[in-house]
């Protein structure tokens, strides 16, 4: 297995950084902040695909979100989970089964055990011989911890857990800092979204989801390839799913692009890859979400 060392990364992300991230047009989102690659044929765990490891860091730590805007991330998205104490913390999965070394579901726990584990404990890259997180635990932080480590830096909110207890969770953590909240981003469900809309004006009015824009896909779709742009598609944000990209968008990427501009709308790219089209759409998208942003600016 590939040893991994943090120092070396860093260094090469920072010039890689100074290189090259001043020639991208986009803004640069860190989908999973740092996550090594995964081969995704299990939905249900995931942890032991991992394809490699090429950097330290561990998805929703706050090393690892700290390394996403190292490696040259303008915006980095985590994920939010309650407690059964109504704490949040940064952690992607509903069940605790698969990631650390403990079981059940991370509501029904308090957030005090929460800190006990690993959230790193199951994850291995020949498929679960051996796991190098083991011997260097990795724990859990809250939305209170991430918001006082970065102050200044772009956050992208993905709440996992819907409802209004979520809301007023975040609501309850987020009021008690003073930021730029406007500069920030929301991903994930518009319910969760309103309530702490309502209860924080402050919070940012675009919302750069799929479920956004269903109406202006569905339009596009039926008179695109006939070189119109429909009225619904004017003056949004249009998050393009850059795997879906050979049958929804005619004219994808350059004169989608270029036909969106001038109807006043911004193209916010979701890509997994970390090269390949990946730099064609940081050039001339207004947003590429990726997956491995520390891929990008090798």
């Amino acid at each position: 297995m590939r040893r991994i060392s943090c120092t070396p990364l860093l260094l090469v992300a920072a010039v890689a950084t100074s290189l090259v991230s001043s020639a991208f047009a986009a803004l640069i989102v860190a989908h999973k902040n740092s996550t090594n690659p995964y081969n995704f044929r299990n939905p249900d765990c995931q942890a032991k695909l991992l394809e490699g490891i090429y950097h330290p860091y561990v998805e929703n730590s706050l090393e690892g979100i700290a390394h996403a805007y190292d490696a040259g991330a303008d915006v980095a998205e985590f994920d939010l989970r309650l407690t059964r104490d109504k704490e949040i913390v940064i952690f992607h999965d509903e069940s605790l089964d698969c990631l650390t070394d403990g079981k059940g579901l991370v509501r029904d726990w308090d957030l005090r055990d929460l800190r006990k584990l690993n959230m790193a404990w199951g994850l291995s890259a020949d498929g679960g011989r051996t796991f190098p997180w083991r011997a260097r635990p990795v724990r859990m932080s809250t939305l209170a911890e991430l918001l006082r480590r970065f102050p200044h830096q772009r956050l992208m909110f993905n709440p996992k857990d819907r409802g209004p207890e979520m809301a007023q969770a975040m609501l309850k953590v987020m009021r008690k800092f003073h930021r730029k909240w406007e500069q920030d981003f929301y991903w994930g469900d518009p319910g969760v979204y309103n309530l702490v809309k309502g209860g924080m004006h402050q919070f940012p009015d675009h919302l750069p989801n799929q479920w956004h824009m269903e109406t202006c896909l569905e339009a596009y779709k039926t008179v695109g390839w006939l070189g119109l742009f429909p009225q619904v598609c004017k003056k949004k944000w249009l998050v393009i799913d850059a795997k879906n990209e050979d049958w929804n968008f005619w004219g994808w990427p350059s004169r989608f692009i270029e036909e969106a501009h001038r109807q006043g709308s911004k193209v916010w790219v979701f890509s997994v890859e970390g090269r390949g089209r990946s730099h064609y759409y940081a050039l001339h998208a207004d947003v590429v979400m990726s997956t491995y942003v520390w891929r990008l600016f090798k």
